[in-house]
């Protein structure tokens, strides 16, 4: 435990100094207004929808080459020029 929390020190150490000596860290705290406030719809709803629309589809491929049991395809023979 104790080379777990040393350890912890020396990576979150300098981590701290760089945000502080940058002025990076936040002094005021956002209200709830600030986060839940407000919410639209813009380009990134669309671009999450079809990332899982992508993801699924390449998820559902792999399942479906396990189910038929194909061959792994072999290695190239000669170095690749």
């Amino acid at each position: 435990m104790q080379v777990a929390l040393r350890r912890l020190g020396y990576y979150c150490g300098p981590v701290d100094g760089i945000f502080s000596a940058l002025d990076l860290i936040p002094t005021t705290r956002p209200t709830r207004t600030d986060i839940f406030g407000s919410v639209t719809v813009d380009y990134k709803l669309f671009l999450n929808i079809f990332g899982l629309i992508v993801f699924t589809g390449m998820f559902w491929l792999t399942l479906r080459r396990r189910e038929r049991k194909l061959p792994p395809q072999p290695a190239p023979a000669g170095p690749l020029n």
